[in-house]
């Protein structure tokens, strides 16, 4: 499998900088599903100092699921 350089948040002396996605499309996107599927959001991750991804955790029902977003892919 061959990723895109940068895909993983490691980057090469000679790859050309990602900027990660903005936290707020993704803040935007866990209140819409938790609020669409009558359910809440109980945590939300946007710091990247160890990991290339946004993370959200959401109760719904008697469900809790835990909502990952690679950064630096779209």
């Amino acid at each position: 499998m061959s990723f895109t350089p940068g895909v993983t948040g490691f980057f090469g002396p000679r790859d050309l900088l990602i900027e990660p996605l903005d936290p707020g499309g993704f803040r935007t996107l866990v209140y819409t599903f938790a609020r669409l599927q009558y359910g809440r959001v109980l945590a939300l991750d946007e710091d990247l100092s160890a990991r290339n991804f946004y993370a959200a955790q959401i109760a719904f029902r008697s469900r809790e699921l835990c909502l990952l977003l690679n950064v630096y892919a779209p």
